[in-house]
């Protein structure tokens, strides 16, 4: 994962959870919301995908964990696309409902570097 994805990680840690980030507690509320399905993790396309799938029912509000936890999610997820490891056409409604259940969550530059961020062609 670059530099500048875990830099904003860590920057909406600290401004939706109110803690100092640690990888250590975002890997462990990953864990937490993806159960069994991220044992596979040398699969991060279905992994992941479990995981997003998880993100966009639209069961309530997300904690602020989960917010960045989805983030996180979302640019595992792109990454694999990109890589061949997951498939667009699988993964967009899923990113595109996980992102509708933690909207209100992110400010609009935020929301605005998850899109490019997630959306941009390898290059």
């Amino acid at each position: 994962m670059p530099m500048e994805d875990i830099v904003f990680l860590g920057q909406l840690w600290g401004r939706l959870v109110g803690e100092a980030f640690s990888p250590a507690s975002l890997a462990g509320q990953v864990k937490a919301d993806g159960g069994h399905d991220l044992s596979q993790w040398k699969e991060p396309g279905f992994s992941f995908s479990e995981l997003l799938a998880f993100y966009c029912v639209p069961d309530g509000e997300k904690s602020p964990r989960q917010v960045v936890a989805w983030v996180f999610a979302s640019f595992v997820i792109a990454d694999a696309i990109k890589h061949g490891a997951a498939d667009w056409e699988m993964e967009f409604d899923k990113l595109i409902d996980g992102f509708l259940t933690i909207r209100k969550s992110l400010e609009m530059q935020e929301s605005v570097h998850v899109f490019k961020r997630v959306f941009s062609c390898p290059g």
